[in-house]
């Protein structure tokens, strides 16, 4: 895993052993494409960060700051550690905590988050996690959310909510889906 362009480009970034499915360089590339535009000064959530190469990515190109979410102590080590490495640990605040009780408890409004859970999380509980959790995205703000893609039978996430689907594209087993207000 590393960093794939802006100003921490090529900084190796550290990952769980086992547990997470860190973003691809060519997911990566074709998501922060997309992304471009909404990045500068951008404040990001990552949600289910693993090891928070999505935030970094972000933080390198441009974005002002990241909430980091993920419930497991490994990984938000990990993130700490790939923060410091890359010089963002001012732009980063990390939250040991699961999705649902950072979202309910949040204030904060998000221009970008990014919602990657694990697969097994069954596709009731995410669309309620986006419907029912108050996301806080900002009027202009982007949700990407990465699910596994399972063929013709895989559903398409509805969140509702006044938000949008415009974009989707599978990547191997991953379906990513854009949404805007």
């Amino acid at each position: 895993m590393r960093v794939i362009s802006g100003s921490a480009k090529n900084k190796s970034l550290l990952v769980p052993e086992k547990g997470t499915r860190p973003l691809t360089d060519r997911i990566k590339m074709s998501l922060f494409d997309l992304l471009q535009p909404y990045l500068k000064d951008a404040a990001v959530l990552d949600l289910f960060a693993g090891s928070g190469g999505f935030g970094i990515e972000s933080l390198s190109r441009g974005a002002k700051t990241v909430a980091f979410v993920d419930s497991s102590e490994v990984s938000t080590s990990l993130i700490l550690q790939n923060l410091q490495n890359t010089g963002f640990e001012l732009n980063g605040t990390i939250h040991l905590q699961d999705a649902g009780s950072f979202l309910s408890g949040n204030r904060e409004s998000f221009d970008i988050i990014f919602l990657d859970p694990p697969f097994s999380l069954e596709h009731e509980k995410l669309v309620e996690l986006v419907t029912k959790s108050g996301l806080n995205l900002t009027k202009e703000g982007v949700l990407i959310v990465r699910q596994p893609h399972s063929g013709a039978k895989t559903p398409v996430l509805t969140p509702g909510g006044g938000l949008e689907q415009v974009y989707q594209k599978r990547y191997g087993k991953s379906l990513v889906s854009f949404y805007r207000n």
